[in-house]
């Protein structure tokens, strides 16, 4: 997959902010079979950030707004 001049391997990327709060969780990210990695979206302008509570526990899995 091309994007921009840019090739990745495949077009399987982590969506944003997902698995990328710390280094270890980058190198599994790193080191796994996705074609590329986005750690964090980015704006050119301020933005507000998500409300309070940003992720919910649901005793399974924790959804992340």
């Amino acid at each position: 997959m091309n994007i921009h001049g840019v090739l990745f391997t495949n077009n399987i990327l982590n969506a944003s902010g997902c698995w990328c709060n710390s280094e270890i969780q980058l190198s599994q990210l790193y080191n796994s079979s996705l074609g590329g990695i986005i750690s964090k979206s980015c704006t050119l302008l301020p933005k507000e950030p998500n409300p309070i509570p940003n992720y919910i526990d649901n005793h399974n899995h924790k959804l992340k707004n």
